[in-house]
C-alpha cells in the first residue's frame, strides 16, 4: 500500500507526470529517492523539512497521516552522473553511454534509463565523447580536468547570486574577505551533493582559499531509499549545558484579556468520553 504525502514544488507541474527513481545519492553513493519528469525528463530531489513532533494534514475531507512538510526541486543530473562517472573512470575507456551508467550495480536499469534521458546532451561536460562509427551514437571516457571545470563553474555562478540573499550577507566582513566569503559558502552549499573529495577538490582551486569548519547544516546530511524518508535533514544544535527555560505564555490580545472566563468550559472538554 503506497503512502500519500505532502509536498510543495515550486513549478506549475503536474505532479501525475513525475514517477520515483531510485539512484545513487551524489555525496555517499547510498540509493535515495528522486522524482523523474516522464514530459521533459527533468530530475527532482525530494527534500523533508525535519520536524520532530507527530502531526497530519488535514485538507478537504482527506486526512494524511504523515504530515511532514517536503519540498520537491529540479537538481542538475549531472551532479548524479559525477560520481557514477568517476567510479567508472577506473576502466580509462570510451564506452557507450549504457554500459557506462550499467557498471553501477545499485540502481536499476529502467532507473538509470531515466537518468541517460536527463544526461544526455550535457555529457560534454564532464567526459571526452568519440563516435562509434562515422555520423553514428558516441562514446564516452571521464574526463577529471573537464568535470572540475564543470565544478568551479557550478561555483562561480552560486557565488555571483549569494550577495542577494540576506542569509549570506558579509557586510560585517572587510572588503577583501567577501569574495572568499561567498566561494566558501558557495561550496559548502553544493556539498550537499558531493563527494568530500570532490569538496576538497573545489577548495584547492581557488587559490588561498582557506577551508573553515563547515556549517553544521550542511555537514548534517542523512540520505535514505524511500519516498517516506527525505534526502537532506538539519540537525538542531542541542545545548547540553542549557538549563531548561520555563515557556513564555501566549500572547493574547488585549480585548480578550479582559473577558470574564466565569463559567466557560475549556476547549479540550467537548473531547472527553460521556457516561
Amino acid at each position: 500500500m503506497s503512502k500519500k504525502i505532502v509536498a510543495f514544488i515550486n513549478t506549475n507541474k503536474e505532479t501525475d507526470l513525475l514517477r520515483c527513481l531510485s539512484l545513487p545519492c551524489p555525496r555517499t553513493g547510498q540509493l535515495i529517492t528522486f522524482l523523474y519528469d516522464n514530459e521533459d525528463h527533468s530530475i527532482y530531489e525530494l527534500s523533508k523539512v525535519d520536524y520532530k513532533k507527530r502531526s497530519c494534514w488535514l485538507i478537504g475531507s482527506q486526512v494524511y497521516i504523515d504530515g511532514s512538510l517536503y519540498f520537491m526541486t529540479r537538481i542538475d543530473p549531472l551532479f548524479i552522473c559525477l560520481g557514477l562517472l568517476h567510479r567508472a573512470s577506473v576502466q580509462a575507456m570510451f564506452q557507450p553511454m549504457d554500459d557506462l551508467f550499467l557498471l553501477e550495480p545499485v540502481a536499476s536499469v529502467s532507473d538509470t534509463q531515466c537518468l541517460i534521458q536527463s544526461t544526455s546532451e550535457q555529457l560534454a561536460h564532464l567526459c571526452d565523447t568519440q563516435e562509434i562509427t562515422p555520423g553514428g551514437p558516441l562514446a564516452y571516457r571521464y574526463n577529471d580536468e573537464k568535470a572540475l571545470t564543470w565544478l568551479i563553474k557550478k561555483v562561480d555562478q552560486l557565488a555571483s547570486h549569494l550577495p542577494q540573499l540576506e542569509a549570506f550577507n558579509a557586510d560585517d566582513k572587510p572588503k577583501d574577505k567577501q569574495k572568499d566569503h561567498y566561494l566558501r559558502e558557495a561550496i559548502f552549499t553544493l556539498a550537499k551533493y558531493l563527494s568530500p573529495e570532490y569538496v576538497k577538490r573545489a577548495f584547492a582551486a581557488y587559490e588561498g582559499l582557506a577551508e573553515e569548519d563547515e556549517p553544521e547544516e550542511v555537514t548534517a546530511t542523512q540520505p535514505v531509499g524511500s519516498v517516506d524518508d527525505y534526502l537532506f535533514v538539519r540537525k538542531e544544535k542541542k545545548d547540553e549545558d542549557a538549563s531548561p527555560t520555563k515557556k513564555a505564555k501566549p500572547a493574547v490580545p488585549r480585548s480578550l484579556a479582559k473577558v470574564n472566563t466565569k463559567g466557560m468550559k475549556p476547549l479540550t472538554s467537548f473531547f472527553k468520553k460521556t457516561a
